[in-house]
């Protein structure tokens, strides 16, 4: 576990998101090895998802929401847990081909279709208003980015 934490993608500094979903992402992976039956990928996206919202903590909402179900032992769903690119497109991207100036109602149509497809995205996201759901979008796009990094510095150091 140390060669993970000093790698230079991985920060050494104990307080850090990083460094605790790596340490909890580490143990969870230990635990599912444990066990003799093969781990499914299923097995692996829990934990990952697992680690990553209690090393954010209960400070954000997409992360309570996280392990509100990941306690009650509720399967997640995919829709509402993966990081789906097409669909983050399609919910930021406000198609600028049908912008028309002297009707406004038709981009105000796409901003809503736009705001409840990110709504669907954000774990918790359909109970929040505009201005919290960009703040929770933003830091769980920003942990999701981080926790395809330090997946792949494992998977780089496991393949050595």
């Amino acid at each position: 576990m140390n060669n993970i934490a000093t790698t230079g993608s991985i920060s050494t500094h104990h307080g850090s998101i990083k460094t605790r979903f790596t340490c909890r992402f580490l143990w969870a992976l230990k635990n599912l090895s444990k066990n003799k039956k093969p781990i499914s990928y299923h097995k692996v996206k829990i934990a990952a998802y697992s680690s990553m919202a209690s090393a954010v903590g209960s400070s954000r909402t997409w992360s309570r929401v996280m392990l509100r179900r990941i306690r009650s032992r509720r399967r997640l769903s995919l829709a509402s847990v993966t990081f789906r690119r097409r669909n983050i497109r399609e919910a930021i991207n406000t198609n600028g081909s049908k912008y028309n100036k002297k009707n406004n109602k038709e981009v105000s149509r796409n901003d809503d279709e736009a705001v409840s497809k990110l709504k669907e995205l954000v774990p918790g996201g359909k109970v929040m208003g505009f201005s919290s759901l960009l703040d929770e979008s933003a830091h769980y796009i920003k942990c999701l980015n981080m926790q395809v990094q330090i997946m792949r510095n494992i998977a780089d150091l496991l393949s050595r």
